[in-house]
């Protein structure tokens, strides 16, 4: 979806499907400022109040603590998977025919290869966090609200997807903090509640 402007007897501004203009997709706009009110309510309810982001740092801390249990099997797949790439990388490149074909497949095992030494690298054990390393963005999240463009900026990190279906709307925030991928945490809230006034007469 894209924002616009609705003018005549309301003037008001919404998210639409881009195909919605060419007639190609009958899903109804939403009103914008709806939608982005709920989204500032849900983020202050369910991350930026001492409580709930008390409650999300204990839940980082359990994710942390599995993905540090789980480190060792993650990384003896990876050597087993660069392994087998560096035998077929030395097959390759030992051949006497040096075909276009073979070439290829030589650039395209040496970028698997690149990207599963950085993957490996990247397998860092994480510290636990305390409350205290991140209680300063909840003045943050209230601070930034004078300033629209920067706040928009800042709240982007903590939502995930926003998903529209035609009954419904599921709001998914990243609850990692930047440290662990896949901390997410989900909620509906019903299509109707973001209904423009036109859709409402």
């Amino acid at each position: 979806m894209s924002g616009g402007k609705r003018y005549g007897k309301y003037h008001f501004h919404t998210y639409c499907c881009t195909a919605h203009r060419s007639d190609c997709c009958n899903f109804k706009e939403i009103d914008s400022e709806k939608l982005d009110h709920y989204v500032i309510t849900l983020l202050e309810r369910e991350l930026f109040c001492e409580a709930s982001m008390k409650k999300q740092i204990r839940h980082l801390n359990q994710c942390i603590s599995r993905h540090n249990r789980k480190l060792p099997a993650w990384r003896k797949a990876l050597d087993e998977q660069l392994d087998k790439l560096n035998l077929e990388y030395i097959q390759l490149q030992s051949s006497k025919e040096k075909t276009i074909e073979i070439c290829e497949q030589i650039n395209i095992l040496e970028s698997q290869r690149i990207a599963f030494e950085s993957s490996r690298n990247n397998l860092q054990e994480l510290e636990t966090v305390e409350y205290a390393d991140f209680c300063g963005l909840i003045d943050s999240f209230f601070a930034l609200q004078e300033e629209p463009f920067r706040f928009r900026t800042f709240i982007r990190d903590y939502i995930k997807s926003i998903t529209v279906y035609r009954e419904s709307v599921v709001f998914s925030l990243d609850c990692g903090f930047g440290l662990l991928d896949g901390v997410i945490r989900e909620f509906t809230a019903k299509r109707i509640d973001f209904k423009t006034p036109s859709q409402r007469m």
